[in-house]
C-alpha cells in the first residue's frame, strides 16, 4: 500500500527502563498520575476535577484520555479503491480518513478524535481493532466533491497531539495521446493529471480496456499499476481472437484508460487492417516454345503460369516433373484478375505433378497441386523423300527460275517444325549449305516441307545434287536419315524439227490436196527431253478458229481435223 506522509507530534511519553520501574513501584502506587490542563502529566490529589475518576471535558462528556497519554500510531486517507494517499473526485467517491490509536485499555471515543484542528471536526466512529495490542481505529468519511483536485494535507488531533497525512486527489482520467494496434500488441501513450490540473502528482495508470462498443462489455481488460503521470505501455493482444478468419478488412476498436483510483479518460479510436484470407491459386497454362504441348522429351524447358488473387510470394516445387529446385520463386506481374506468376522449368522423361505455395504480406499461405501430362517424344522425323522439278523417266529436270522442291517426312510425335536443304550446287553464290523451308505442314498423314521459287544459275544441261541438310521436330529431335536428289538443268527451248499436213479421203485414200469431207492431219515433230505441248494456229485456214493445244507424245504432236 502506498502510504500518505505522516508526522507524529512532539509530545511522546518517555518509556522508563524496567529496572527503574521496579525501584519506584511503591511511590507510583501511592501517588496516582493526574493530567495537567495543558495535557502534561502531573501529580494529583485525588479530588482534582481532572482526576481520572469521572473527569469530563468542555463538552460535558467523559474524557477517555484523562488518565493516560494516547499514542497516534498511524494516520492516512484513501478513496473507495483503498489506495492510501490517492482518491478520485468522481461524484460518488468517498474519502475516508483513518487513524490508529494506542488506547492503553481505555474506551476511545470518536468524539475526542478531531480532523483538521484540535477540537475541530470529530471522527465518526472508533472501534477496537486489535484488543491484545490495545489499538483503536477511528474513521471519518466525506464526499471527495468537498475538496479541490490536487495535493491534500490533513491532520488528526488526539488529546492535543497531531499527525499529518498528505495525498493526491485526482480529478480526471488518463488522456490517451497516441494508440496503435499491431500484431505486437496494443501500444498507447497516456498523460494523467499534469498540465490538465496544473498540479504535481497523479494517480497513474490502473486499467486499459478495449471495446468494439462502449455500451457493451469490453473485449479485453488489462490491469495495470503504474504511478507515473505520463508513460507508454505495450499490452499483449491475441489478434486471432479479435479478427474473423478467412476475411480481409478493417477492425475498428475503442480504447479507454482508467487511473488507479478509477477515473476513466475519454475513449480513443484505433483501427487495424487485418488479412486472414489466404491467396487463391489457379492454373493458367503450360507451354513449350510459346505453344501448348502434347509431346515433350526429357530436358525440354517449359513455361508454367499460375494466377493468384493478391500480391504474394509464390514458390513452386517442380521435383515431381523435373530436376529443378524444390523452392523456385516465381516472377509475378499484375493482371486484371490479380497476379500472374511464371516459371521456366526443365522436365524429366515422365509426366507428373507440381505444387505451388503463395504467401501474402500478412503471412497467410495457400498451397495447390497441379498435374501435367504429355507423351514422350524422343525420336526425330523419319522416311525422308525429296522431290523437285519435273521427273521424266526418273530424271528430275529443273528450269532457270520458279522451281519447287518438296521434302516429305513421317513423324508420329510433336511434328516436323523445320527443315533445311543444301542448294549450293544450283547457285553457289546465292545459296548456302542450309536453306530453311518456306513452310512445313501436316498433309495426308505425313509432313511436307516446301521450298518455292528456287532459281538456278548453272548452265543448262548441267546436273546438280540437292540434299537435306537437317530436319527437326518441334522438340528438336533430328532426322537421322539421309535424302538427296540429283537434277538436270534445262534452260533450252523445245525444237520443232518438221511440220507436215496430210489429207485422207473418206475411203482412206491419201492425197496431197484436201477437199471437203477429207480428214486433215497436222503433225509437228519436236525434239526435247521434257513433255511438250504445241499450239496449232489454223486461223488462216479456218477463219476465226482459236489455237489448238496438243500434248506431244514421244516428240510427235498430231492434230486431226475433219473438213
Amino acid at each position: 500500500m502506498r502510504r500518505g506522509l505522516k508526522h507524529q507530534g512532539s509530545r511522546v511519553r518517555p518509556v522508563l527502563a524496567v529496572s527503574f520501574l521496579f525501584l519506584l513501584v511503591g511511590a507510583l502506587l501511592a501517588i496516582p498520575a493526574v493530567k495537567a490542563p495543558d495535557g502534561t502529566q502531573d501529580g494529583g490529589t485525588g479530588d482534582d476535577a481532572s482526576d481520572a475518576s469521572g473527569a469530563t471535558d468542555a463538552t460535558g462528556t467523559t474524557d477517555p484520555f484523562a488518565s493516560f497519554d494516547p499514542i497516534i500510531r498511524d494516520f492516512s486517507f484513501a478513496g473507495v479503491d483503498g489506495v492510501d494517499g490517492l482518491a478520485s473526485l468522481s461524484p460518488d467517491e468517498q474519502l475516508t480518513f483513518t487513524v490508529v490509536i494506542f488506547g492503553a485499555g481505555a474506551e476511545v471515543d470518536a468524539g475526542h478524535v478531531y480532523l483538521g484542528a484540535d477540537g475541530g471536526t470529530p471522527f465518526q466512529a472508533c472501534e477496537q481493532t486489535q484488543p491484545l495490542e490495545q489499538l483503536w481505529t477511528c474513521t471519518y468519511s466525506a464526499a471527495t466533491s468537498l475538496y479541490s483536485p490536487g495535493m491534500l494535507t490533513k491532520s488528526v488531533w488526539v488529546d492535543h497531539r497531531s499527525m499529518s497525512a498528505t495525498g493526491f486527489l485526482d480529478g480526471q482520467g488518463p488522456g490517451i495521446t497516441s494508440v496503435r494496434l499491431s500484431p505486437a500488441g496494443l501500444t498507447l501513450s497516456y498523460l494523467d493529471g499534469i498540465g490538465a490540473l496544473n498540479v504535481n502528482g497523479c494517480a497513474g495508470l490502473g486499467e486499459v480496456a478495449l471495446y468494439t462498443d462502449l455500451t457493451e462489455e469490453p473485449l479485453r481488460v488489462w490491469e495495470q499499476s503504474d504511478p507515473r503521470c505520463a508513460n507508454s505501455v505495450t499490452l499483449p493482444v491475441n489478434m486471432s481472437a479479435l479478427v474473423p478468419a478467412g476475411e480481409e478488412g478493417t477492425l475498428q476498436l475503442l480504447v479507454v484508460a482508467k487511473d488507479r483510483v478509477g477515473n476513466a479518460g475519454a475513449s480513443r479510436a484505433v483501427s487495424y487492417d487485418y488479412d486472414t484470407l489466404a491467396p487463391g491459386i489457379t492454373y493458367d497454362t503450360a507451354s513449350y516454345n510459346g505453344h501448348p504441348f502434347t509431346f515433350l522429351r526429357a530436358g525440354s524447358r517449359i513455361t508454367v503460369r499460375v494466377n493468384v488473387t493478391e500480391a504474394s510470394t509464390v514458390r513452386a516445387d517442380f521435383t515431381g516433373i523435373g530436376a529443378n529446385p524444390a523452392n523456385m520463386e516465381a516472377a509475378c506481374t499484375a493482371v486484371a484478375a490479380g497476379y500472374r506468376c511464371v516459371w521456366q522449368t526443365v522436365v524429366a522423361d515422365t509426366p507428373g505433378s507440381f505444387s505451388v505455395t503463395a504467401t501474402d504480406a500478412a503471412g497467410n499461405a495457400a498451397s495447390q497441386d497441379f498435374s501435367l501430362s504429355w507423351s514422350v517424344d524422343d525420336s526425330g522425323p523419319r522416311s525422308p523423300q525429296l522431290s523437285g522439278g519435273v521427273d521424266v523417266d526418273g530424271t528430275a529436270y529443273v528450269k532457270a527460275v520458279n522451281n519447287t522442291f518438296t521434302l516429305t517426312l513421317v513423324d508420329e510425335g510433336s511434328g516436323v517444325a523445320n527443315a533445311w536443304l543444301n542448294l549450293q550446287q544450283l547457285d553457289p553464290i546465292a545459296y548456302g549449305a542450309a536453306v530453311l523451308a518456306d513452310a512445313c505442314e501436316a498433309a495426308q498423314g505425313a509432313w511436307r516441307c516446301v521450298w518455292n521459287n528456287v532459281h538456278v544459275s548453272i548452265a543448262s544441261g548441267s546436273s546438280a545434287t540437292v540434299a537435306v541438310s537437317r530436319a527437326a521436330d518441334a522438340l528438336g529431335n533430328l532426322l537421322s536419315e539421309h535424302a538427296d536428289l540429283t537434277v538436270v538443268v534445262k534452260t533450252s527451248k523445245p525444237r520443232i524439227t518438221d511440220i507436215s499436213i496430210n489429207c485422207t479421203r473418206p475411203g482412206g485414200e491419201a492425197r496431197g490436196i484436201c477437199a471437203e469431207g477429207d480428214l486433215m492431219t497436222v503433225q509437228a515433230n519436236v525434239s526435247d527431253p521434257l513433255p511438250v505441248t504445241v499450239l496449232f494456229n489454223l486461223s488462216h485456214i479456218y477463219s476465226g478458229r482459236a489455237a489448238d493445244e496438243v500434248v506431244c507424245e514421244e516428240g510427235r504432236c498430231v492434230l486431226s481435223l475433219a473438213e
